[in-house]
């Protein structure tokens, strides 16, 4: 049956008789056939030996301290001093003695 170059039912070519397995997978495809996966599935388990061993590089490294050059307090390098406001070498904010 035809309208204005609609196909409705049958013929092997219409849209109606393709298979429409999409998302739903194989476990609602026809017997003897097989559904596209479109997600990435592992093949194989990952033991737990390799797991570990790709995460060997994830451990986080303790931070780094230098002396402060003007008043010898520990704090991060490339960072404003807190104790006495001091960074490369020059006072870039005043401290609370000196303002009160």
């Amino acid at each position: 049956m035809e309208e204005k170059g609609l196909i409705l039912g049958g013929g092997g070519n219409s849209i109606a008789s393709a298979p429409v397995f999409g998302y739903l997978g194989a476990a609602f495809a026809p017997p003897g056939r097989l559904a596209r996966n479109p997600m990435a599935v592992p093949k194989k388990k990952v033991s737990k030996s390799r797991r570990n061993m790709r995460r060997a590089h994830h451990a986080l490294k303790a931070a780094s301290y230098v002396e402060c050059s003007n008043c010898g307090e520990m704090k991060r390098p490339h960072h404003l001093c807190p104790a006495c406001g001091h960074y490369d070498g020059r006072e870039v904010v005043a401290s609370a003695a000196e303002t009160a």
